[in-house]
């Protein structure tokens, strides 16, 4: 796979998410992953693909993705919609990692004993 540079074009505007208890950490992680442009440009460029439409992590990360880019929706409509898409990609997060027999606590990630 070939590198793909930075494109500040892909980068949001800056925002914030509200904080539901120990969902900082995780609200942070998005943040910083926002700004990985090489992640936003390969799911916006392959989400057709089935390895993506069938992953829920990545289906919501990218309709998260198409709210922060729309025009036509309102900032104040983008925010109460970006906070509604990050309880639904927590939730897809815990449950993909539940399904790969992986814990996220506040304070690392932990293989779960079988």
């Amino acid at each position: 796979m070939d590198l793909i540079p930075f494109d500040k074009k892909l980068l949001p505007h800056p925002f914030g998410f509200r904080n539901m208890g120990a969902t900082c950490y995780f609200n942070s992680m998005i943040q910083a992953l926002l700004s990985c442009t090489s992640l936003t440009k390969t799911l916006l460029e392959n989400r057709n693909e089935l390895e993506y439409r069938s992953n829920p992590v990545a289906k919501n990360y990218i309709k998260m993705l198409d709210i922060i880019r729309s025009d036509s929706i309102t900032p104040t409509e983008k925010t109460s919609m970006l906070m509604e898409m990050s309880v639904y990609l927590w939730l897809s997060v815990t449950d993909y990692l539940k399904q790969k027999k992986l814990t996220i606590s506040i304070w690392s990630w932990t293989r779960r004993q079988s």
